[in-house]
């Protein structure tokens, strides 16, 4: 069957197609009607004398060589199909090879390895999650505490205050502040500000007593760690005096909670220089004073003394440089008096003078033998009306009194 040639214009049959590719020509057709030579399909390429005839309904068409072929409107319908089929079949190869022309063909890559051991050297990758920051420690009362209202501030280290409904005098545990007492008596350098700070923190205030180990001082005062809130942060009050100098750190007794706290401070203001630590001020006008023995204590009044003629103004203590920086003189002339205790074992010395802002000086010195007692008085004349009263002292005891005078 493959070695057939169309009767009409002789083309070799292309595969098992039934009917000529070039012409057109169905040979199922012409079989049927008994227009094909010599059987079926006619063998080689010599035809008999019988050709097909064209149709009645059918067209003439161009045969091979000129030759008239005539073809059916059933043959165009048949071959139709095939055409649009082959058309299609060129469009979609000539869009394959543009497509894959463009580009090399791709390579599948291998891995380099198995995937099971890929994967195993493959390194596990877990999430890491942000480390939580650590709190900062919250400074605070950790033992037992109480609420109180301050009522009054006495000095840099005692307030009394109200706890429910009753009034207790309180004294700070691990301080000693200089102390603040009548113009009569020694008043310790910074008292009055060691005073005023600790009311600037607690005066009025709501405060925390937090107790350590005892109950009461010697005086019947409630020994507390007195804590007070400053603009949101809890403040332990004691503790800020000694940072500032304004106190000393006791770090005898029981109560040791905050004992290294208050060490530290204490160190930080003594390397400072500041508060109770640094020395007091020269005199404002006037000579400067003497050399004086650095381990005497220096204490200052700070509140103004009137001397009348009417009474004595009694001023005591013991060894030390004391200074009253405004002494005011109403008489024209003053009388001092002098009463001076030696201890047993060694002479003690006083001094003292009245360094006015305009005139001359007055001073007296005396000397008092050990285990002996000194007194006496002197009128001297004040041509000014106020001064500075220094006396430096190894006595143990003293008193020393100015009364006014007239000629």
């Amino acid at each position: 069957m493959l070695d057939e040639y169309c009767p009409d214009c002789g083309t070799h049959r292309k595969a098992l197609f039934r009917y000529c590719l070039n012409c057109g020509l169905d040979y199922d057709e012409l079989d049927a009607r008994g227009d094909l030579p010599g059987g079926p399909y006619s063998q080689g390429r010599g035809f008999g004398a019988a050709r097909p005839t064209a149709f009645a309904t059918g067209r003439s068409v161009a045969g091979r060589g000129g030759r008239s072929v005539s073809v059916s409107r059933r043959q165009l319908t048949q071959w139709m199909p095939v055409g649009i089929a082959a058309v299609l079949a060129v469009v979609v190869v000539g869009a394959l090879a543009i497509g894959t022309g463009a580009r090399p063909p791709a390579v599948a890559a291998e891995p380099s390895s198995p995937p099971a051991q890929a994967a195993a050297a493959a390194p596990l990758i877990t999430p890491t999650q942000a480390p939580t920051p650590t709190p900062t420690p919250v400074f605070a009362p950790t033992g037992e505490t109480t609420q109180a209202t301050v009522t009054s501030v006495i000095d840099g280290d005692t307030i009394t205050a109200m706890v429910d409904g009753t009034e207790y005098r309180v004294r700070y545990i691990g301080v000693d502040a200089p102390a603040l007492r009548n113009l009569d008596k020694p008043v310790e350098y910074m008292a009055q500000q060691a005073a005023d700070a600790n009311r600037r923190l607690v005066s009025s205030a709501s405060v925390i007593l937090e107790r350590d180990t005892s109950q009461t001082d010697a005086y019947g005062r409630l020994l507390r760690n007195v804590w007070v809130d400053q603009d949101g942060t809890l403040v332990m009050v004691g503790l800020e005096l000694v940072k500032e100098g304004l106190a000393r750190a006791d770090l005898s007794g029981p109560d040791q909670k905050y004992a290294p706290l208050l060490e530290e401070a204490q160190n930080a203001a003594t390397t400072a220089d500041i508060g109770v630590w640094s020395d007091p001020p020269l005199p404002l006008t006037g000579a400067a004073p003497a050399p004086i023995e650095t381990s005497l204590p220096r204490l200052v009044g700070m509140d103004p003394v009137t001397v009348y003629s009417s009474a004595a103004t009694a001023l005591q203590g013991g060894p030390g440089v004391y200074s009253w920086r405004e002494v005011r003189f109403i008489d024209p002339s003053v009388l001092v008096h002098w009463d001076l205790l030696a201890s047993a074992t060694e002479i003690c010395q006083f001094d003292w003078r009245l360094d006015p802002a305009d005139g001359n000086r007055v001073s007296g010195s005396v000397e008092v033998r050990n285990n002996a007692r000194a007194n006496g008085k002197q009128a001297e004349a004040v041509a000014f009306e106020d001064a500075l009263l220094m006396i430096t002292t190894t006595c143990p005891a003293w008193t020393f009194s100015l009364q006014g005078a007239r000629p």
